[in-house]
């Protein structure tokens, strides 16, 4: 999930609703590469 959100509560809720990762806005390129990799490597 790729969000602007980052309060506690709505992470809890990303990943109550489903969620395998949270990365909030405004995010930074290597952090999205390497959660997306550990995302897929699963």
């Amino acid at each position: 999930m790729l969000t602007s959100k980052s309060r506690e509560e709505d992470i809890k809720r990303g990943f109550d609703l489903g969620a395998v990762e949270y990365i909030s806005k405004p995010f930074k390129i290597c952090e999205l590469s390497m959660r997306v990799k550990k995302v897929f490597d699963s």
